[in-house]
């Protein structure tokens, strides 16, 4: 590094542990150092045999990852950990000649398209989609008289967790009641043309449908029809939705952490390394909101309750 470089530069490039890396060395890359994605290093760092070193990485600074590829570019790196969206992204940019795995990337599809091909390019990553026929068996475990789940979404995003929910509603002796829109516009109303037609809702991450409005209406829909909400995240529970599954942050890391060493098995039955992968949470924490349910006149089970990683009351 010349010595001469500005203070602001080194604080805005903030290295967790010291550099130069060691041969067969894995980085794992932070767009931001949060808790979630500390939690997930420390899963991570339990089962790979890999030294590994944390970078927290300054998009803001450095978007195009020049300055981070130059910090790098001469250390024997054996593999990308990328925590977050502007991780992976300038992961692929800068290190895609290297094995990478991810997490917390909510459309890494996206992320990937910027590859002209990737015959010679290996991603692989833990998804940050809640597996909706989870969702569907949890909901059918609260309440077995459930038969219509209603869903709000856009086709040209949802289209595979729309077939998915699908097929879960059947194998479950339920109805997946479609509601398809195309514009924001159109959310709210959607909402409401689901009234006496469904039992209960199946949130999804929607971009078309999810906003601050649309959810605002759907929690009034929710309580003046009875109608409960399976909600995306905690945060949504605790604002009234019934309940939610959502991520371990620590088994995400351990699960990409197994990729990794997957990878590393020569004997390992996936013999073809290249191209791009992804694999659903394995495991998922129950919250639940007992007001909502006894508004809506649900008997939540003792084995519910207990299940449940976190319960509003």
């Amino acid at each position: 590094m010349d010595y001469k470089t500005p203070l602001i530069f080194l604080i805005a490039f903030t290295i967790t542990y010291s550099i130069p890396l060691h041969a067969g060395d894995v980085v794992a890359l932070m767009s931001r150092d949060l808790k979630p994605f500390r939690e997930a290093i420390e899963g991570f760092k339990s089962v790979v045999k890999q030294d590994v070193e944390t970078i927290v990485y300054d998009n803001k600074r450095d978007p195009e990852g020049n300055d981070l590829y130059d910090e790098l570019s001469d250390e024997n790196i054996d593999f990308i950990f990328a925590l977050g969206t502007k991780a992976l992204n300038v992961s692929i940019k800068q290190f895609s000649h290297v094995p990478i795995i991810f997490c917390f990337v909510l459309t890494p599809e996206e992320s990937v398209s910027q590859i002209d091909s990737l015959e010679n390019v290996s991603i692989r990553g833990v998804s940050m989609t809640i597996p909706p026929e989870e969702q569907i068996r949890e909901i059918k475990k609260i309440s077995p008289n459930i038969k219509r789940i209603g869903v709000i979404f856009d086709n040209s995003k949802s289209a595979t967790l729309i077939a998915r929910a699908k097929k879960a509603t059947t194998m479950l002796d339920m109805t997946l009641v479609e509601k398809e829109i195309t514009q924001k516009e159109q959310r709210v109303n959607a909402i409401y043309e689901l009234k006496d037609k469904v039992d209960a809702i199946l949130m999804i991450a929607d971009t078309t449908f999810i906003s601050k409005k649309s959810v605002k209406h759907l929690l009034l829909f929710s309580f003046k029809n009875n109608v409960p909400i399976i909600g995306l995240s905690n945060k949504y529970v605790k604002k009234g939705a019934l309940m939610a599954l959502s991520f371990d942050y620590k088994d995400i890391g351990l699960q990409s952490g197994i990729e990794l060493n997957n990878f590393n098995n020569k004997d390992s039955n996936n013999k073809n390394r290249s191209g791009f992968s992804t694999i659903d949470p394995r495991k998922l924490n129950l919250t639940i909101n007992r007001r909502t349910a006894n508004k809506q006149k649900l008997s939540l089970s003792k084995d519910i309750l207990k299940r449940a990683y976190k319960v509003y009351e």
